[in-house]
């Protein structure tokens, strides 16, 4: 249980030497309801006839929880002159925290397939072009990039007059 009082005691800031202190942690298996053994059995049957389910202490299905040390991750600061800071901003320093990118990883991480999320941190050759073939085809690739979608457009145009026309003219005499 965390303590109120704790904000209104003089710490110590030289004991404060150790580093490499997780400030958050993974959590994955089967977990148990804090509620398995504080309700009553007058509880659990009210919630059985109320829901048609009974009461389940423990997950059928293994989950994940990411517990983190501290609730001003997700926090803003708030300036006076700018308004809303981006998540992870110091004001006065003008440096942003990946407090964003590692929120949104989490989430992430929580409700993806691992083999996906695995997938993404993979690392991917970069393959040059041959600088002879794309000074060859370079017309050839400005006309299809260029060229075709104008000209799909173009016919798009003139098969939905063609249509109107059809459509909406009056018998001819």
């Amino acid at each position: 249980m965390v303590s109120l009082n704790s904000v209104r005691t003089d710490e110590d800031f030289a004991s404060f030497q150790k580093s490499y202190i997780p400030v958050a942690v993974l959590l994955e298996g089967q977990f148990q309801s804090p509620f398995a053994y504080r309700l009553s059995q007058e509880a659990l049957d009210s919630l059985q006839r109320n829901t048609g389910k009974p009461f389940i202490t423990q997950a059928a299905k293994s989950g994940k929880q990411i517990v983190i040390a501290d609730g001003d991750i997700v926090t803003n600061m708030v300036s006076q002159t700018q308004g809303t800071m981006p998540m992870g901003m110091i004001p006065l320093e003008n440096y942003r925290f990946a407090n964003r990118e590692f929120m949104l990883n989490c989430v992430d991480y929580l409700v993806s397939d691992r083999a996906l999320y695995e997938s993404r941190n993979k690392d991917f050759v970069l393959r040059l072009l041959d600088k002879e073939k794309v000074a060859r085809d370079r017309g050839f690739w400005q006309l299809i990039g260029i060229g075709i979608p104008i000209l799909l457009i173009i016919l798009l145009g003139f098969f939905i007059q063609w249509r109107r026309k059809s459509t909406f003219a009056g018998p001819s005499m």
